[in-house]
């Protein structure tokens, strides 16, 4: 899971679920404190989990990460999301 600012709402991408069947997430989801909800950004092209995040110019790098879940591999590219508000 990765979390970066933007825009006065938090984008959060990847993740990763333990139980049942392991899988890294390719989600990206979008928070907005004002109205206290969440929506749906585009997904990834692969599930990431421990991603990390940055912003430029209002656009959500993901740098690496891992794509097995419970696993500390890094998986070596950067994919630029356009995360609207």
């Amino acid at each position: 899971l990765g979390a970066t600012g933007v825009d006065e709402t938090t984008k959060v991408v990847g993740g990763e679920v333990l139980s049942g069947e392991l899988m890294a997430l390719d989600t990206a989801e979008i928070y907005d404190p004002e109205s206290q909800t969440w929506q749906y950004g585009p997904s990834l092209p692969i599930g990431l989990h421990g991603v990390p995040l940055a912003t430029v110019d209002g656009v959500v790098y993901a740098l690496g990460g891992s794509v097995a879940a419970g696993g500390i591999e890094n998986y070596g590219t950067v994919y630029a999301l356009q995360i609207g508000r």
